[in-house]
């Protein structure tokens, strides 16, 4: 594990980053680009790094960034089922089937219908099969004609 030893702003931009320089416990210095002039890590920062030939840094959190949409998790279907489960109580909500003061308890009772997870809530229960499609009538019966069926 690297610290951040120095970080300063160099007042200079690359495209729309800001130039920063930067030091690192172990020796290491360069720079690294920020979209703002003062960076998410600061001196005694933990971070993890990677420097081009160029002497450029490319600085990142110990463990990756966690995703703020899944809860801090990183889960990007755990993420994507929330926000169903949600979707689904906003729309409850706007039919005027449920307050919006109960949106948090039905995104909560919506989601392991979404994920699999309720003992005994499948997809099958929810959506169960359909019969099927009615076949074409094959030509020439449209006129009365009779299919030798010996069912």
């Amino acid at each position: 594990m690297t610290k951040v030893v120095s970080v300063a702003a160099s007042g200079q931009m690359w495209k729309e980053f800001h130039i920063i320089n930067v030091a690192l416990d172990n020796g290491v210095t360069g720079t690294a680009l920020a979209k703002s002039e003062v960076p998410w890590y600061t001196v005694g920062t933990d971070v993890e790094f990677t420097q081009n030939a160029n002497g450029g840094l490319k600085i990142s959190k110990v463990g990756g960034f966690d995703s703020p949409a899944s809860g801090g998790g990183g889960d990007k279907s755990e993420a994507i089922s929330r926000a169903v489960a949600f979707k689904g109580a906003i729309d409850l909500a706007s039919s005027g089937k449920i307050t919006i003061d109960s949106l948090q308890e039905w995104t909560t009772k919506l989601l392991p219908i979404v994920t699999g997870k309720e003992a005994g809530q499948t997809y099958a229960k929810h959506f169960p099969e359909q019969q099927a499609a009615p076949q074409a009538v094959p030509q020439g019966m449209a006129n009365g004609a009779q299919l030798n069926n010996p069912f």
